[in-house]
């Protein structure tokens, strides 16, 4: 099924929408520059879904613009639509609807993988096909491709003011740290460099990943 379809289907806000297309195009590019072979439609696949039930913890009154034209109105009856079907997890939704879309066990494993709390177990894996989903994720904020340091400055400013607090001071120097060792690794084979990752580079690949079919 293409993700394009998939996005109208669960009703996800366009802004989110742009997000995970960045992601995926981040991992995109890094994968067309590997000088080995991994499962590239699973990253893509696992970029292109990492966020679906996000809309269960978004602060309507954050970016009130970015709701516009539906307005908040409609997007907090599809957040009470999501939070009666899958709870108030918004990781738990997004696997609740990848089993639904029926992606593949891979996928599904690349899926677990995504996020800034999960990096000790992503980096403990030594997995390619883990590392590069997680880091692409780290290299896209709400307002486009970003480096690493921007991306955690961000997050951490962004979840300073809101009611979810941001992670302990110990536990996000120690992924901060594990992050950038990921990046070290990944980039170690590929015949591109970290600095290559701008918006200029991305960007071309957006339009074609619409299309793209889950796996």
């Amino acid at each position: 099924m293409e993700i394009s379809a998939i996005y109208k289907k669960y009703k996800i806000i366009p802004f989110l929408q742009i997000h995970m297309y960045r992601v995926a195009g981040v991992a995109l590019y890094i994968c067309q520059n590997l000088k080995e072979k991994i499962p590239t439609g699973n990253v893509i696949s696992a970029c292109l879904l990492h966020d679906m039930g996000n809309i269960l913890k978004f602060d309507f009154t954050i970016f009130p613009e970015v709701f516009e034209p539906e307005g908040i109105s409609y997007w907090q009856k599809v957040k009470t639509e999501f939070s009666q079907k899958y709870g108030e997890d918004e990781h738990t939704a997004t696997l609740a609807i990848a089993k639904e879309i029926g992606v593949s066990q891979k996928t599904y494993e690349y899926l677990l993988s995504i996020g800034f709390s999960k990096i000790a177990q992503t980096f403990a894996s030594s997995d390619l096909g883990k590392y590069i989903p997680t880091y692409a994720d780290m290299r896209v904020s709400p307002h486009g491709v970003v480096s690493i340091e921007e991306r955690l400055a961000e997050g951490h400013k962004r979840y300073a003011n809101s009611k979810r607090p941001f992670v302990g001071k110990e536990f996000f120097e120690e992924n901060k740290a594990r992050l950038y060792e990921m990046e070290k690794d990944i980039f170690s084979k590929t015949t591109i460099a970290p600095e290559s990752i701008t918006p200029e580079a991305i960007y071309p690949l957006l339009g074609d990943l619409k299309n793209f079919n889950i796996v």
